[in-house]
């Protein structure tokens, strides 16, 4: 009995901080590699030869967003359940961009969905031509593109959202203030 007492404490002791160490490092490491590959790609509305009537319909729904760009396609059922995922994040958007007239249902504001019709979206750098996601950060910048609408992409869109969306602000506790008498 007294063995097993001792095995139990060395398990306290040492093997709980261990596993959590072990995978505590495995997050730090996924979370690192995600930043690096999330690395600034160059601003959003520098990228395309948008008018300047479509970077002020643009820059006007991105300020201060995080938003996911879907370029020239309408919205599938994965993009639906993608925006029902982050609906709740206070800085997410998702931006239906096209340059021809895509049909779209009624929309609610409170939805964090919207739509423009450019007059033209060609992109003056070929490393975004093929892209039909993008990925951009509260400032207007690129930080990723995607190629394809496959399961594994909007798997990687979704880890990506995760990592850039700004976290909210949790209060710093205060300590309670002694009543003068």
């Amino acid at each position: 009995m007294k063995i097993l007492k001792r095995i139990g404490i060395l398990m306290l002791l040492f093997g709980l901080p261990a596993g959590s160490w072990y995978f505590l490092k495995d997050g730090f490491n996924w979370r690192k590699a995600k930043l690096v590959e999330l690395a600034p790609k160059g601003r959003f509305l520098d990228t395309y030869n948008f008018t300047s009537e479509d970077k002020a319909k643009i820059f006007e729904q991105t300020t201060y967003k995080t938003t996911l760009v879907k370029l020239n396609e309408d919205l599938e059922k994965d993009d639906l359940a993608l925006i029902d995922q982050f609906k709740k994040s206070r800085t997410f958007l998702f931006l239906v961009l096209s340059d021809h007239l895509i049909t779209h249902e009624e929309f609610s504001s409170k939805q964090p969905l919207r739509y423009i019709n450019a007059s033209t979206i060609k992109t003056k750098d070929n490393q975004f031509r093929n892209a039909n996601y993008m990925l951009i950060d509260t400032g207007g910048i690129i930080r990723q593109y995607y190629e394809g609408t496959d399961k594994e992409t909007l798997t990687s869109i979704v880890e990506d959202i995760a990592v850039v969306l700004p976290r909210k602000i949790t209060p710093d506790i205060e300590m309670k203030k002694p009543r003068k008498q």
